[in-house]
């Protein structure tokens, strides 16, 4: 860890004395939709170096409602019984503060609000908040809780070792939970950045704390990067990224090679007959007699190198005279330590049910869409479908090994006032106990209804 902490200390003191031209700073941190770019406001560099020295402080956010319909396996195959099918309503608002200092110092911070009414219960969280800050526009800092740009691929991103949320495939109401630490972006005009991150997220002493690199530069028209991440106690993961354009489609890949990886399994201390949904084990009386045994979480190390690759081709196309009106992403993904079973199998458990996933989804010893080792993925938005205001989207996931699949539908209408209306219908096919099949949901349909402010 000390290696990483001093390289990110010498590259802070490399980009204060060597970065020649002026960068718009509100452009290097355009990778997230959470601030707005202060250039869109002005209307020339004078204006820009006004609106920079002048404080101000802006609010918005949205609330968004939601209710989701269920149906099971059995409710398909066996008579559609209400028993077979759940539904689940849900309340999540934001709000957004955006404060803008002088010499381009900023802050931000999203806080959300949600309620469940089938639990009757109410969550704050705290998703994003951080400060910019700047060293004469050569060095820029980000410090806090905040959600990175890292990675090159539209949704798998294996050298993203530094989010603590990833992407989700189905749709999700509440904002993307952020990363604790400090960012670090290094420019060197136009051909080259350097990006650093200390993730401080469940620190307690210094040498706790881990470290990612990354060095990206541009060559003839091809955006390449070179990373790594590091941790005491940990071997360095190493990571390569690309981006380049051929003959009017978008070529991106990234690769991530994993000198020891570290895995998770459930051990108990008694035989389990059955985990209920608080997550409490109990025992196999007929075996032994005695309180409830907790399960817990076993770390498992593999010495041998393992390799995690994706690669995405994307192109947009005029339809009708719109550009870009319709939009394709398909992406494949390579898991070096994923498996060929054609079930799913938690590690540490023999019988696998609704309770054992969602058990192996909390303590992070199962993560969806990295559990096989081959996954293909399917992207497509049609903007102004039928009507300006509406959206299409078309998106598909397939677990090659498995031969199972999340299938989803989502139509889109947005006003002038910013009332939206969304449909969303996910299918999950394939034969039983597979990765999207084993907690039994055969199709899912999502109302949603929502204004922004």
């Amino acid at each position: 860890m000390n290696r990483t902490v001093t390289i990110l200390a010498l590259l802070l003191c490399a980009g204060a004395a060597f970065a020649q031209e002026t960068i718009d700073e509100a452009a290097l941190f355009a990778d997230t939709n959470t601030v707005v770019d202060s250039a869109a406001t002005v209307s020339s560099a004078a204006d820009l170096v006004v609106a920079q020295d002048k404080p101000s402080i802006g609010f918005s956010g949205d609330v968004q409602t939601a209710g989701t319909l269920s149906g099971t396996r059995r409710w398909f195959t066996s008579g559609t019984h209400l028993v077979d099918t759940r539904f689940d309503g849900y309340i999540v608002g934001n709000l957004l503060l955006d404060a803008r200092l002088i010499q381009g110092i900023k802050a931000f911070a999203n806080g959300e609000l949600s309620y469940a009414p089938g639990a009757d219960t109410v969550g704050f969280h705290i998703r994003e908040l951080f400060v910019d800050a700047n060293i004469k526009h050569h060095a820029y800092f980000r410090t806090g809780k905040q959600v990175l740009q890292w990675g090159r691929c539209y949704f798998f991103n294996p050298t993203d070792l530094v989010n603590v949320e990833k992407k989700s495939f189905t749709q999700k109401l509440s904002a993307r939970e952020g990363a604790t630490g400090v960012k670090l972006h290094v420019p060197f005009g136009t051909k080259a950045n350097v990006y650093g991150f200390l993730d401080v997220r469940k620190v307690t002493r210094i040498d706790s704390v881990a470290g990612a690199l990354k060095f990206e530069w541009l060559l003839k028209g091809t955006e390449m990067a070179l990373a790594v991440w590091d941790r005491k106690g940990r071997k360095p993961v190493y990571g390569f990224d690309i981006s380049t354009k051929l003959l009017g489609i978008d070529i991106s890949g990234e690769a991530a090679l994993y000198q020891r990886l570290y895995s998770g399994s459930l051990a108990f201390d008694a035989p389990i007959r059955d985990i209920p949904a608080d997550g409490t084990s109990v025992p196999d009386t007929s075996a032994q007699s005695g309180p409830a045994a907790k399960p817990r979480v076993v770390t498992v190390k593999s010495d041998h190198p393992v390799p995690r690759v994706a690669i995405g081709l994307s192109r947009s196309f005029n339809v009708l005279g719109v550009p870009d009106r319709v939009t394709a992403v398909a992406e494949f993904y390579y898991n070096g330590a994923g498996n060929t079973n054609r079930t799913i199998k938690i590690p540490g458990v023999d019988t696998i049910s609704t309770e054992i996933v969602m058990l192996a989804l909390a303590s992070g010893i199962y993560e969806q869409n990295n559990y096989s080792k081959a996954y293909l993925a399917l992207f497509t938005t049609v903007s102004k479908f039928i009507v300006s205001d509406m959206t299409l989207q078309l998106n598909a996931m397939v677990n090659l090994n498995q031969r199972c699949a999340m299938i989803a539908g989502g139509l889109t209408y947005q006003t002038l006032s910013n009332f939206s209306l969304g449909l969303n219908v996910t299918g999950f096919v394939g034969p039983e106990h597979t990765e999207y099949t084993e907690l039994g949901t055969a199709a899912q349909v999502m109302l949603t209804a929502g204004v922004s402010f």
